[in-house]
């Protein structure tokens, strides 16, 4: 019989690509990965990695285990979940992740609606990058969270979690005027942090326009962003959720992008009676936002 625990293991090699990453995302030392990895390769009888210098490569037989460990993994995810929905009153921990705006627009609402209708449950929750999103619910870090995608940052489908729609929302080039995105080629550009979804989202889309913009400023807190084109220091791409409240002295120019967030879980879990609520309440929440600037 395989071990779920090593399967886990090969599932975030795949994922992580380095026996080092999976080891400190899943609180591991590196050779006890290894050694599971290896125990694992002497289960099922079959070559599961093939190693170049100091990094592995998952074989054709790895890629085929991990697609099932998928399924059984899900599958334990809908037992825990059947097992949930037997209980008379909803209690433990209920995490949820999600960016920096949801969690001052979209979540106080559902927090107040989650609290009020399930008081025994513990929320708990975690502010993040959506770009992290998937490896922490993947990783059991987190029970549900908030996932992003631009028009110009499509998201990579992850066969480990469940999506379903929140919203989606226009996306403003917030400047002093209302001069149009391609005529700014020359301007100073305020960008989120290398490597987040907003900053890959400014410069996919300038490109879009015919250049690459001149970045003078980071800076991924949407109200800073705001202040800092009032305050003349450049111009900036930001979502609606961002833009709620603005310095009067900041034009809005709508532009034809849009930002998706989805509500993500674990695949199996969607039925679980913790994940259900918080999708019922992050759904009330996000409709009334989206009533409020509709």
């Amino acid at each position: 019989m395989l071990d779920v625990r090593k399967l886990r293991l090969l599932r975030e090699l795949a994922h992580r690509s380095t026996i080092a990453a999976v080891a400190e995302a899943l609180s591991y030392t590196p050779s006890a990965v290894s050694q599971q990895l290896t125990a694992l390769e002497r289960e099922t009888g079959v070559a599961l990695l093939e190693r170049t210098g100091r990094r592995v490569v998952l074989t054709p037989a790895a890629h085929a285990l991990v697609a099932h460990t998928e399924t059984i993994l899900a599958a334990l995810e809908q037992a825990s979940a059947d097992l949930a929905a037997s209980r008379t009153v909803l209690t433990g921990a209920l995490r949820i992740g999600a960016f920096p705006t949801a969690v001052r627009t979209i979540l106080p609402p559902a927090l107040v609606d989650l609290s009020r209708n399930h008081p025994d449950l513990e929320l708990m929750v975690t502010e993040l990058d959506p770009a992290t999103v998937p490896d922490a619910i993947r990783t059991d870090a987190l029970d549900i969270a908030l996932l992003q995608e631009y028009d110009y940052v499509p998201a990579e489908p992850d066969p480990a979690l469940e999506t379903e729609h929140l919203l989606t929302e226009t996306i403003y080039l917030a400047a002093l005027d209302a001069d149009p995105l391609a005529s700014r080629r020359d301007d100073s550009w305020i960008l989120g942090t290398p490597g987040t979804l907003c900053h890959t989202m400014t410069v996919r889309a300038c490109q879009a326009a015919g250049f690459t913009p001149r970045v003078r400023h980071h800076a991924d807190d949407f109200s800073t962003v705001l202040a800092l084109v009032s305050a003349g220091q450049g111009v900036a791409l930001v979502p609606e959720l961002g833009a709620l409240t603005r310095p009067p002295n900041v034009v809005l120019g709508a532009l034809a992008a849009r930002r998706t967030t989805q509500m993500a879980f674990r695949r199996g879990r969607g039925s679980h009676p913790g994940v259900v609520a918080a999708r019922n309440a992050l759904r009330a929440s996000a409709s009334a936002i989206g009533d409020g600037y509709s």
